[in-house]
């Protein structure tokens, strides 16, 4: 038998949707295809992934559709010649708070501490779109809070050291019910619609 082509999948930081999903892909490969071998690598997320498949340093890696975007159409920086294999899914966007929190819409958080995500997360730059949407902007209309990776955002809301941070539907932990209520973390429109 011949050996197997091994393929570095980049994911993100531990306690997000992406490394649970890199490995699941690289388990379920794995399984059923003995001529690749899939290894997965925590990273910083989406902006880092895409730097570390230009310099070889990644055979695959996960990368939010924004980010993908911002770099294959050359925003900021020159174009990526990155290939897209797949979609992965659709996932909804949501700005997290703790339900015993009286902010219930986004304006209500203004020169509030908000985790906008980890750094090199694409839920930096996906917050970043919808936020510019509602005509605000992170650097001047709230007190930006960047963790190291995205659990710490949960962490820190449970805590109240922060008062809100975006995030992906059923992505986090904190989307059991169980888990809302212990730690108070509730979801609510943030244009203020009823």
């Amino acid at each position: 038998m011949a050996p197997s082509t091994r393929i570095v999948l980049g994911t993100a930081t531990p306690g997000g949707g992406f490394p649970l999903y890199g490995d699941t892909v690289a388990a379920v490969i794995n399984e059923v295809d003995d001529s690749l071998h899939v290894d997965t690598r925590n990273t910083k997320g989406s902006t880092e992934n895409v730097p570390l498949l230009e310099s070889g340093d990644l055979d695959l890696a996960l990368v939010q559709g924004e980010v993908a975007h911002e770099a294959r159409t050359g925003v900021g920086r020159p174009p990526a010649a990155l290939p897209v294999l797949s979609a992965m899914y659709s996932t909804a966007g949501m700005f997290v708070v703790r339900g015993d929190a009286p902010a219930r819409t986004i304006e209500d958080l203004r020169n509030r501490p908000v985790a906008f995500g980890a750094r090199g997360s694409g839920l930096v730059i996906l917050a970043r779109y919808v936020l510019d949407g509602l005509g605000l902007d992170p650097q001047r209309d709230f007190e930006v809070v960047l963790q190291a990776f995205h659990l710490a955002s949960q962490l820190c809301l449970a805590e109240s050291c922060i008062d809100m941070f975006p995030d992906l539907a059923g992505n986090s932990p904190s989307h059991k019910p169980a888990d809302n209520k212990r730690n108070g973390i509730g979801k609510h429109d943030p244009l203020g619609r009823k």
